[in-house]
């Protein structure tokens, strides 16, 4: 059981990875390619292992995205929740009466995420202004999740891991136990790092939580950037960021507030609009330099659950350590094979036949 619920969350995290690399107008949009593993998790796994690979799918794609005290946790939280709830029950209600398929469940998926993310950018980014992106969001969500219906449908077709799978016969020597062995470090100096920045955070998160200090809290997002830029070695992606303040100074604009500055067309451009703004965003994107500051991928878990973890990362890092080549000629089923070929060595399974192809 555990072997399998760390493949599956490995898969969901090198997934998460993926789409989290791929850029998008808003930082919580998701094109949901981690709801591959859950929809066919569903074909075999009980109701209580399903709940587990989504609590597993959450907390490690917080952990080593360092999003666990930020917002976009909380997207997460009930994206997965609610999408991983609405496809259970529709497998369980219309799937095993062939009422429904891989693609009724994702778009069913897909939209109860995108549902809850509405609700959650209306409390959290946009407030009464949530329903302009809501269209957005609905479009995108049925768009993706029939696309990803589509593929897990031929990859179950074609699949021959899948169908060991199902036989209960690809789990029996898995390669990524010979990659899970600790790591030789000097903890020390890691854990003066880790303690360092805590500290260092903990104070400018207080500086943010100051009201009616806007340039300060500005100054102090500038301090966590700096931080941040300094443990990850020049590589904190700064788009997410932009997005996110953009867009929440954008939605404020249509509630005028206080002086008018300008108008464009109809639309007044009130002062107090653009500070409500500047006031949210900046808060919002403190939590997530908090969170990313705090939180270090290398940490280790004590005991079964730091094991377990550890498992997870190796799965991650087996799936992510090596590029999949896909010939130009059916770019959709070589993409499946090489897919295919991939699981199976990770299973330790003989042979890389992949359905129809080798």
């Amino acid at each position: 059981m555990t072997d399998e619920l760390a493949f599956f969350g490995g898969l969901c995290l090198f997934l998460s990875a993926v789409e989290y690399a791929i850029p998008k107008p808003l930082p919580f949009l998701r094109l949901g390619l981690a709801n591959l593993p859950v929809l066919i998790s569903l074909k075999k796994f009980p109701a209580g292992k399903i709940f587990l690979l989504l609590l597993i799918k959450i907390l490690s794609q917080a952990l080593i995205g360092g999003t666990l005290f930020s917002y976009v946790f909380v997207f997460s939280l009930s994206g997965t929740l609610s999408s991983g709830i609405l496809m259970l029950t529709a497998h369980r209600l219309l799937f095993k009466k062939n009422l429904i398929s891989n693609v009724g469940l994702s778009m069913i998926g897909a939209l109860g995420n995108a549902f809850s993310q509405i609700v959650c950018a209306r409390f959290l980014l946009f407030g009464d202004n949530a329903f302009y992106i809501a269209p957005l969001l609905i479009f995108s969500s049925t768009v993706t999740g029939f696309l990803l219906g589509l593929f897990a449908n031929l990859f179950e077709k074609k699949s021959r891991w899948f169908k060991l799978f199902m036989e209960d016969s690809c789990c029996k020597k898995n390669q990524w136990e010979k990659i899970s062995g600790e790591e030789s470090e000097k903890k020390s100096g890691r854990i003066f790092n880790m303690v360092s920045n805590i500290v260092a955070a903990c104070l400018l998160l207080a500086i943010l939580l100051i009201p009616n200090r806007l340039l300060l809290k500005w100054l102090s997002l500038a301090l966590m950037l700096v931080l941040l830029e300094i443990k990850k070695r020049g590589k904190v992606r700064i788009l997410p960021p932009f997005f996110i303040v953009a867009s929440i100074i954008l939605s404020n604009l249509f509630l005028p507030l206080g002086k008018v500055l300008f108008s464009i067309g109809k639309l007044e451009i009130t002062q107090g609009a653009i500070f409500n703004g500047l006031e949210r965003s900046v808060v919002l994107c403190g939590f997530l330099f908090f969170s990313q500051l705090i939180i270090d991928k290398r940490m280790r878990l004590p005991g079964k659950l730091g094991r377990f973890f550890k498992k997870i990362l190796a799965v991650f890092d087996m799936l992510s350590g090596e590029k999949i080549r896909v010939e130009k000629a059916g770019r959709i089923s070589g993409l499946m094979a090489r897919i295919d070929e991939r699981l199976l060595f990770l299973h330790g399974t003989e042979g890389t036949e992949s359905g129809e192809e080798k």
